[in-house]
């Protein structure tokens, strides 16, 4: 904000199209892909998780470790950090289980992960929930799925049918 820079977030790819930088996102459940792009100023690019193939690239010198204050004061009640999980790629198991047993605000309380978790255990799986149960405190970032946190593939879907 403070930049008054415009943000692209969880592209692709990015190109330069006649000198403009073009974004690329996917969309409709990542069956689409859409440009984007900024209108003036600096411009911010997210990148999804290993949408970018990493490349080597020889560096001279050495790395130069630079200490860099917290962007706002802090008081002494106040300190700086990363949410809960943010970063982690592998505690949560989501980035390499086959079976995914996921949750939403429809729990009704944090006591009922407890089933989540118990039915992930049995299947040999991973327990992922949506924003509304991590915005309520009831389970770590790491496994947040959806839009705002980690993209997960539906290959078969299980329902329990209820008698008739």
């Amino acid at each position: 904000m403070r930049l008054g820079a415009g943000v692209c977030w969880d592209l692709v790819g990015l190109d330069d199209v006649a000198g403009e930088l073009v974004g690329r996102r996917l969309a409709l459940g990542d069956s689409t892909a859409v440009d984007v792009g900024w209108v003036g100023g600096p411009a911010l690019a997210l990148f999804r998780t290993a949408a970018l193939d990493a490349q080597e690239a020889p560096v001279a010198g050495t790395p130069e470790l630079v200490a860099v204050p917290p962007p706002v004061e802090v008081g002494p009640d106040v300190s700086v950090s990363e949410p809960d999980g943010a970063g982690d790629a592998g505690p949560s198991g989501l980035d390499t289980a086959e079976i995914v047993v996921a949750g939403g605000r429809g729990l009704g309380s944090a006591d009922n992960i407890a089933l989540l978790e118990e039915l992930a255990q049995v299947l040999g799986g991973a327990v992922a929930v949506s924003m509304p149960v991590v915005d309520r405190g009831w389970y770590p970032y790491a496994h947040q799925v959806g839009q705002t946190g980690r993209t997960v593939r539906i290959t078969a879907l299980v329902r329990e049918r209820s008698g008739a």
